[in-house]
């Protein structure tokens, strides 16, 4: 779990647990993905997330293309 707080001088103080969630269904019931799709479906940006996601996809796929024809 993470935290943001900001100091009284303004600065930005960022904690993070060390527990990471160990499986897929851990990690999507997790605190800051929860927060995220809350603020994608708070302020309408479900096209612009796929948009994103749709980029990250095509970039891991592009890079593990390229290992594979680099192992051969």
């Amino acid at each position: 779990m993470s935290s943001l707080k900001v100091q009284p001088d303004g600065e930005l103080t960022y904690s993070f647990s060390e527990s990471a969630p160990t499986t897929p269904k851990k990690f999507r019931k997790g605190t800051d993905v929860t927060e995220l799709y809350k603020f994608v479906h708070k302020y309408d940006l479900q096209a612009e997330a796929i948009f994103i996601l749709n980029k990250i996809k095509a970039e891991i796929k592009a890079k593990t293309a390229s290992t594979k024809k680099k192992k051969k």
